[in-house]
C-alpha cells in the first residue's frame, strides 16, 4: 500500500515535461513568409520613406506640376532620363510649358521619339515646330500646340514611359517616330548603359524599381563604388559605342526587335484608352550619301575565302576610282558572293550601281549596308516592317500609318535619299524638316474632330519658303548648324566612313559658299525679317529667343544652337 501512495505521489508531482511543443506546417510558412517577405518588405518601405523626407532621389515622371501666376501648368522634368542613363550623362527634353486644363478650341499634339524627331541639331526648327506653322495656318480660328517630347539617345523603352505621362494630358493626336536608337539606347544590345538585351521581364522590373528612392540610392552607389567598367565622365555621342558594335545575324537582335514590337504595341494602347488618334510614322534614313559607320565579316569566313574576298573587293575598289563601274561592279559582286555581311562592299555596290543608271538596284544595296552597318543608329528595315503591320493591325484604334521612308524617296533623285533631306545619317535638314512636317500635317488634319474640319481653311499647306519664314529660318542659321555639322564630321565615328574626306570636303564647300553670299546686306535683311515675324507672334517665346532685341529690349538673343 506504502509503495503504490508512493508511486501516485511522484506522478502527482512529476516535473512538466521540457519538450517542445509541435508547430503546425501552416504556422510554419507562416513565420517563413514573414520572415523573408514581410520583414525586408517593412524595412525597404521605412528606407523608402526617410529618404523620401531627407529629400533625396528625383520624380521620374516625364512632367512637373507647378503653379504659374495663378495657373496649374505642366512643365518638363530635367531628370527624366536619369532612369535610363547615368546622371552625369542623361540627356534632357526640351523646354515646355502648358496649361494642365487644355484651353477650349485647341488642339494638342504630342511628338514621340528621339533626336530626329525633336529636331536636333536646332529643335527651335524641328519636326514639332514646322507642324505647328503648317496647323496654326490650316486652322486659323483654333489654337494648336505641337507638344515635342522627343529626346536625345532614348529609344522605345523610354517613349512608352512617356506616353504613359502623355496618356492623362488631354491629347488629341500622338505622333510616333521612333527607332533609330534600339540597339545604342538603353537595354539595347550595344548600349553602355548597363546589360545588354535584358529579357523584357527584367526590363520592366528594372523600370518600376527605378521609381523608387531607395533603388535610385543604390543605382548611383553601385556606379560610384563597384562597377567594374567605369562610365564615360562626359557625353560622347556617337564615339562612346564604337567598342560595342553588332552584327546583323547577332540573335540579341531578335530580341530587341520583340522589344521594339512590344513597346510600340503598348503606346497604341495607352493611346487608344485615352481616345487619341495616332499617327505612327515608318523613320527615314540618308541611304545615298551616308557610308556604314562600321563592317565586319562573317565569324565562319575561313582563312582563305578572306584572301579571296580582299582580293575581290580591292580590284573593285581600282576599278571604281578609275570610274569603271561595270567592272566595279562586276568585282563587288563576286566578293559578294564570297561574303555579303560587309557593309561598306554593300555601299560601294550600290555607288556603282547607281553610276550604271540602275536606281533600283543601287537602293537595294544602299539599303542591305544600312542594315548590316555594325553600329546601328540608323532603323533598319525589319524595324520600319514592324512599324507598318502595327498600323495595319490597328486601324480600328484610330491609328493612321504615315509612311515617311517611302515618300521621301518618291521626293529624292533616283529615289534614294541622301543629303537632299538629312545633314549627316538621320537628322534632317530644313527641307527633309518641312517634308515630314507636310506630310504629318495632311495626316493630322484628317483625324481631327469635326469641329475643327468646319474651321479649316480651304487654301493650300503653306510653302517651303514660307514655313521657314514664320519659323524666321534663314541663311544665318544654316550656316551654324553647318558649322556644327562639319564639327562632328571630324570626330569618330564619322573619320571611320569611307566617305568621311568626300563629305567633309562637300560641307567645308558649302560653308564656304555661304559666308561668301552672307554680305551684311544679306544678314540685315533677314533680320528685318525676323523682327516681322517675331511682331506678328508675341506670345512665341521661341521666337523672341532667336531674334535680336532693340534698343532698350529686355529680350536677350538666343543662340543658334543648343
Amino acid at each position: 500500500m506504502k509503495i503504490g501512495k508512493a508511486k501516485r505521489f511522484e506522478r502527482s508531482h512529476a516535473k512538466p515535461s521540457l519538450a517542445p511543443s509541435r508547430v503546425s506546417p501552416g504556422r510554419q510558412w507562416c513565420f517563413r513568409l514573414a520572415a523573408a517577405v514581410v520583414v525586408p518588405l517593412l524595412l525597404f518601405s521605412v528606407a523608402e520613406l526617410g529618404l523620401r523626407l531627407i529629400g533625396y532621389g528625383y520624380a521620374t515622371g516625364f512632367f512637373l506640376e507647378r503653379s504659374q501666376e495663378g495657373q496649374r501648368v505642366i512643365i518638363e522634368n530635367r531628370q527624366f532620363g536619369w532612369r535610363f542613363f547615368p546622371s552625369h550623362l542623361a540627356r534632357t527634353p526640351q523646354p515646355l510649358i502648358l496649361p494642365v486644363k487644355k484651353p477650349a478650341d485647341t488642339c494638342r499634339i504630342f511628338l514621340f521619339g528621339e533626336s530626329a524627331a525633336m529636331g536636333d541639331p536646332d529643335p527651335d526648327f524641328g519636326p514639332s515646330r514646322a507642324l505647328e506653322v503648317i496647323l496654326r495656318d490650316q486652322f486659323p480660328r483654333k489654337q494648336v500646340e505641337v507638344v515635342n517630347v522627343a529626346m536625345t539617345a532614348i529609344n522605345s523603352h523610354a517613349v512608352r514611359e512617356i506616353a504613359r505621362d502623355c496618356a492623362s494630358r488631354e491629347g488629341d493626336v500622338w505622333v510616333i517616330y521612333m527607332g533609330n536608337n534600339e540597339v545604342i539606347g538603353p537595354f539595347g544590345a550595344g548600349t553602355i548603359f548597363g546589360s545588354p538585351a535584358p529579357p523584357w521581364g527584367v526590363v520592366q522590373l528594372t523600370l518600376e524599381l527605378g521609381r523608387s528612392r531607395l533603388v535610385q540610392f543604390l543605382k548611383e552607389f553601385i556606379r560610384e563604388t563597384v562597377q567594374k567598367e567605369p562610365m564615360p565622365r562626359t557625353w560622347g555621342g556617337l564615339s562612346m559605342f564604337l567598342g560595342h558594335q553588332v552584327c546583323s545575324d547577332d540573335p540579341r537582335l531578335l530580341r530587341i526587335r520583340d522589344h521594339y514590337r512590344r513597346n510600340l504595341e503598348e503606346i497604341i494602347r495607352l493611346g487608344a484608352a485615352s481616345g487619341v488618334k495616332m499617327v505612327v510614322c515608318t523613320v527615314a534614313s540618308n541611304l545615298k550619301e551616308c557610308a556604314p559607320f562600321g563592317s565586319q565579316h562573317r565569324p565562319d569566313l575561313s582563312s582563305a575565302q578572306l584572301q579571296l574576298w580582299e582580293e575581290e573587293y580591292n580590284k573593285g575598289v581600282a576599278f571604281e576610282k578609275a570610274r569603271d563601274y561595270g567592272a566595279s561592279a562586276a568585282s563587288y559582286g563576286r566578293a559578294a558572293a564570297i561574303d555579303d555581311s560587309f557593309a561598306a562592299l554593300q555601299f560601294r555596290l550600290g555607288q556603282c550601281l547607281l553610276a550604271l543608271g540602275k536606281p533600283i538596284e543601287a537602293r537595294q544595296a544602299f539599303e542591305r549596308a544600312r542594315d548590316q552597318d555594325t553600329l546601328r543608329v540608323r532603323c533598319d528595315t525589319r524595324n520600319n516592317e514592324i512599324v507598318r503591320a502595327a498600323a495595319a493591325n490597328s486601324e480600328n484604334k484610330g491609328v493612321y500609318l504615315a509612311d515617311l521612308e517611302e515618300q521621301l524617296g518618291k521626293q529624292s533623285p533616283d529615289g534614294i535619299p541622301g543629303l537632299n533631306f538629312f545633314w549627316e545619317h538621320v537628322h534632317f535638314n530644313y527641307p527633309g524638316t518641312y517634308a515630314m512636317a507636310e506630310m504629318l500635317a495632311r495626316r493630322v488634319a484628317e483625324v481631327l474632330p469635326e469641329s475643327f474640319q468646319r474651321d479649316r481653311s480651304s487654301g493650300p499647306l503653306l510653302s517651303e519658303m514660307e514655313c521657314a519664314r514664320r519659323l524666321s529660318y534663314c541663311r544665318w542659321n544654316d550656316q551654324k548648324i553647318m558649322s556644327e555639322i562639319l564639327r562632328r564630321h571630324q570626330s569618330p565615328p564619322c573619320t571611320l566612313q569611307l566617305d568621311h574626306e568626300e563629305r567633309a570636303t562637300w560641307w567645308r564647300t558649302r560653308l564656304a559658299e555661304g559666308q561668301r553670299s552672307g554680305e551684311p546686306a544679306a544678314l540685315l535683311a533677314a533680320l528685318a525679317g525676323v523682327r516681322t515675324i517675331v511682331q506678328t507672334n508675341d506670345s512665341d517665346w521661341v521666337l523672341h529667343k532667336k531674334s535680336w532685341p532693340d534698343a532698350g529690349s529686355s529680350r536677350r538673343p538666343g543662340g543658334c544652337l543648343h
